[in-house]
């Protein structure tokens, strides 16, 4: 689901992903967030399933919780998986 909230610099690395959320204040990212709770993975358009490997209709993101962002500084939020 795309939150419509975007980073203002897109920088597709786990550092700038981290800067990323701890801008916006509905996200619990501080300072003291481990870089390394970041992970990344793909998700299908339109859903929210993390997948392992990209298909058709994925997009590269990188995740943190119920967070992801893609390569043009897009947030979304995901469902929360079991």
């Amino acid at each position: 689901m795309d939150m419509a909230n975007k980073c203002e610099e897109a920088n597709f690395t786990r550092e700038g992903f981290k800067k990323c959320l701890m801008g916006f204040n509905f996200s619990d990212v501080q300072q003291d967030t481990s870089i390394d709770e970041f992970k990344e993975g793909y998700i299908e358009i339109g859903g929210s399933t993390i997948l392992q490997t990209i298909t058709e209709k994925a997009i590269k993101v990188f995740i943190y919780h119920q967070w992801a962002i893609d390569k043009d500084g897009r947030l979304y939020i995901l469902s929360q998986l079991g």
